[in-house]
């Protein structure tokens, strides 16, 4: 998130958890090897043991303590960090993939919380809900970030800290990828730009097998210079994009009366798309209707 290189002196603080961690089990390393495997199969055979036995000279009990307090200052200061960092992009909050992510990852740490101390309770007072609440809660936390990951991709990993609403142009155009710093000038966006344009005259969006990793190398650029082009000049991800071109083009083809002597499913391969229902999802969220009341409301035109 910044331009830095190396190990800063406030770095090697997170090093000390590990350090004190290592320390806190130097009797334990110490024993020898049938003292550890009595220790071992008594775990084994009454997993309870584990908090009075598993541990070092810190009480076991306390590690998930001080992990809970670990986590959380983490927590805290990973969002006065993204905070900060969104000030200069101008997103909102609630529509920076990160921090999205950021909620879900809390999501996680909650249940993780509930799952620690019910497990205490769990051992005193036998209360085996509160395991499987805070189990649940980590699990839905873990899958809703799958799914978002999996189905913001285009958001995620082709334009982080961008804004999709900002479209004017800036004297120097900033982009930061997730491993690398890097910075496009405004003329090598706008380079992009007139190719870009050039392909859409020539109908590239017809292309079926079309992907931001084959239009990037087609163009001769990486597919974050394009991504970002994309976002910034039209305020759309990669799919949205071209899947908006294709349904203008379907409705052109609709106006012609191409529906007269073709089936829906050939109508949705002549304008690119792979599936019926990829489609007529498409067609419906660009123009509020289907295929089908389109072209018959174009015949009572």
């Amino acid at each position: 998130m910044r331009k830095a290189r190396g190990v800063k002196k406030w770095d090697y603080l997170h090093f000390f958890p590990a350090i004190i961690h290592l320390l806190d089990l130097l009797p334990f390393y110490g024993m020898g090897y049938e003292e550890k495997q009595k220790i071992a199969q008594a775990i084994f055979e009454h997993n309870k043991l584990l908090f009075f036995i598993g541990g070092g000279i810190i009480p076991i009990s306390l590690h998930y303590v001080f992990r809970l307090i670990i986590y959380f200052v983490y927590y805290v200061l990973a969002f006065r960090l993204i905070k900060y960092y969104n000030k200069k992009s101008g997103l909102p909050l609630k529509k920076n993939w990160l921090f999205v992510s950021f909620l879900l990852t809390g999501c996680v740490l909650v249940g993780y919380t509930i799952f620690t101390y019910g497990q205490m309770l769990n051992l005193a007072f036998e209360k085996d809900y509160i395991l499987f609440a805070g189990a649940g809660i980590c699990l839905l936390g873990v899958l809703t970030l799958c799914v978002y990951v999996n189905f913001y991709m285009e958001t995620v990993f082709g334009i982080p800290f961008s804004s999709s609403q900002n479209t004017s142009k800036s004297s120097h155009l900033k982009f930061k990828g997730t491993q690398t710093n890097y910075e496009w000038e405004e003329e090598k966006v706008d380079k992009v730009l007139v190719a870009l344009q050039t392909e859409m005259k020539a109908e590239i969006y017809l292309d079926n097998g079309l992907s931001l990793q084959r239009f990037a190398k087609k163009l001769s650029v990486s597919e974050r210079l394009l991504s970002y082009t994309i976002n910034h000049t039209y305020g759309e991800g990669f799919v949205e994009f071209i899947n908006k071109q294709r349904i203008e083009f379907a409705k052109k083809k609709i106006e012609e009366g191409v529906l007269e002597n073709q089936t829906i499913e050939q109508l949705a391969n002549l304008c690119g798309f792979n599936s019926r229902i990829t489609f007529f999802k498409a067609f419906k969220k660009f123009t509020g209707t289907s295929p089908t009341q389109f072209h018959e409301q174009n015949d009572h035109v």
